[in-house]
């Protein structure tokens, strides 16, 4: 041991000692004899309280803790033993931000490699490495058109995480781009830009920026996010300065439509800015316009075409927009009246055009499930007799689709001669989850009756009880139950707004005249919430996802626009061809216009 180490060791021996035997001449409160004063030292052996001994004991523990702290010491000097024992245990998160040098503007997609560990800088030029050990390491920072850079940092071990910001300097010309919506001119973040291998990722603000070698000529790329149409992109190097440039994306998804341009019915495609128009289902030439209509499930992923494609009659096919080939689902001698798509099940009406009001499923009501194909016959009605003068002949109101479940109304008609006639009005309900139908409630009917039933609200259906001497009586179905109200006629006629409801059904989208002008409006289910979108001559046609209203003018001109702000013709997609409408038809598009 060094000798000024071992003096220093004993000169704090030697005044513990003295410390010591001042306090054992000190007389302690308890001065009664211990049972170990009298004890005798072994041969051989130190007795506990010897001097001598309790002098060594205490320089070895003294020249341990000098080693550890000598020890602690030399971590502490020596980086490569501090953080090599250190980072076996501890490890940081890593934060940088990088930056370009003449601009100040993030870098984004810069690859940036810490030891073995990586990571890439997002559109504000952040980069976050996670499970770094502590230690020194070689920061490289790499991004085509920059030049390299390389520093040496520091994961400390006691320092919490921050944010380092470090520049690089750009090797070629600068060009900043800001990303839109192109419906609602709001800014896209996380864009992705790439011209011809120069990447960069726009910010909260859609803006990025790249850097492309100097040349000549004209570069090309394409800019693309998610949820988005990708949009090429031509940036000429024509000038000496750095360059803005103005990318508009179109939201994804496409609208089908019919079309007569070419002469006959065809079933076609477009982008929602109108860009990209093809033909779907190509026309026989055999379509008529009083029997023909498109009629898209909420998504936009099935179709339900009605039309003639042969010479014997209108037939109903399901069109997957995955893989248009017309896929026949109904072809009987039946006019058809559509109520329309929920839980990913269309439903509609058949009515016989062979039959008689009394015959055995005169009327059916019938779904088709565009996840597995398949067709059902939900209700149908019954008749009794054998002529026009003593028939009884179950008949049902329009169907409605009311939060999510189909209601209508069934109620019985009388020949003359018909005996007895106090058959029951039934309120009934489906849901479309196992085709499940119930009766909500029933109402008796003493004598000759016909029911109405129309959508007053979007969560309630009015129904109606006529007699044959024009007396009635109100009902109202709403969250399941039907009670009784009072109503005018007049009321219960007046002219009723188709509502077309969002996919999510939370949203409803329809018009009213006044003054002789459609007002459009958007509002919550509940109609409460609601805006005034649009005055003049635009009708409600349907919505694309949550965000969007499809809009027509003249029946055959579609628009779109965001939900909920004002519009007048801003974005238009295509001219259309209308054939048949169905008023009432509000979970879909186009079925009223």
């Amino acid at each position: 041991m060094n000798k000024d180490l071992e003096e220093s060791i004993d000169s704090a021996v030697d005044a513990i000692d003295e410390k010591e035997v001042a306090e054992e001449e000190t007389p302690d409160a308890d001065t009664s004899p211990k049972a170990d004063d009298d004890a005798k030292p072994v041969d051989g052996a130190l007795k506990f309280g010897d001097k001598s001994t309790r002098r060594l004991r205490k320089k070895r523990l003294i020249v341990a803790g000098v080693v550890v702290a000598a020890v602690i010491a030399l971590f502490s000097v020596v980086p490569f033993l501090r953080y090599g024992v250190a980072g076996m245990v501890v490890s940081k998160q890593v934060v940088l931000t990088v930056l370009d040098t003449a601009t100040q503007k993030p870098v984004s997609d810069a690859m940036v490699s810490l030891g073995r560990f990586d990571g890439v800088s997002d559109g504000k030029g952040k980069v976050v490495i996670n499970g770094v050990p502590v230690g020194e390491y070689t920061l490289v920072i790499e991004k085509k058109n920059y030049e390299t850079l390389k520093s040496s940092h520091i994961v400390p071990i006691f320092m919490l995480a921050k944010n380092t910001s470090l520049s690089m300097k750009a090797t070629g010309r600068t060009v900043t781009m800001t990303v839109t919506n192109s419906l609602t001119g709001k800014p896209i973040a996380g864009a992705r830009v790439d011209i011809e291998g120069s990447t960069a990722a726009s910010d909260d603000k859609g803006v990025a920026s790249v850097v492309l070698p100097v040349r000549s000529d004209e570069q090309q790329g394409t800019v693309k996010a998610d949820g988005y149409n990708d949009q090429a992109l031509t940036i000429s190097m024509k000038t000496n300065d750095d360059q803005k440039a103005e990318v508009k994306l179109t939201p994804a998804g496409k609208v089908y439509f019919l079309s007569k341009r070419t002469g006959m019915i065809n079933v076609m495609s477009a982008n929602l800015d109108g860009s990209g128009q093809a033909v779907v289902v190509q026309g026989t030439g055999k379509e008529l316009d009083n029997e023909t209509s498109l009629l898209p499930s909420p998504d936009w992923n099935t179709l339900v075409l009605i039309t003639r494609r042969d010479n014997e009659r209108s037939k109903l096919y399901a069109v997957s927009t995955a893989s248009p080939e017309p896929k026949l689902v109904e072809s009987g001698d039946v006019s058809y009246e559509p109520i329309g798509w929920v839980g990913g099940k269309f439903f509609y009406k058949t009515r016989s055009n062979a039959g008689t009001i009394y015959s055995n499923e005169y009327i059916q009501l019938v779904s088709y499930d565009s996840a597995t194909g398949s067709r059902q016959v939900v209700d149908k009605t019954v008749g009794i007799g054998t002529n026009w003068n003593d028939y009884s002949a179950q008949q049902m109101t329009a169907g409605y689709i009311i939060n999510g479940r189909v209601v209508y109304m069934k109620f019985w008609q009388y020949g003359t001669a018909a005996s007895p006639k106090n058959r029951p009005f039934e309120v009934m309900s489906i849901n479309p989850v196992g085709n499940v139908k119930s009766v909500v409630k029933t109402i008796a009917a003493e004598g000759e009756f016909y029911g109405d039933a129309l959508m007053r609200r979007p969560n309630s259906l009015m129904l109606r009880q006529g007699a044959s001497d024009n007396q009635a009586t109100y009902y109202e179905y709403s969250d399941g139950k039907v009670v009784s109200i009072k109503m005018e006629t007049a009321d219960f006629y007046a002219a009723q707004p188709t509502y077309f409801m969002s996919p999510s059904g939370e949203k409803a989208f329809w018009q009213e005249s006044r003054d002789g002008r459609n007002v459009l409006f958007v509002a919550g289910k509940n109609l409460t919430g609601g805006n005034q979108v649009s005055t003049g001559d635009y009708a409600a046609y349907g919505w694309v996802s949550d965000d969007y209203v499809l809009y027509s003018k003249n029946r055959s001109e579609l628009y779109i626009a965001p939900a909920g702000t004002a519009f007048a013709g801003e974005h238009k997609i295509t001219d259309y061809h209308k054939a048949m409408a169905y008023p009432g038809y509000g979970w879909g598009a186009g079925g009223a216009n």
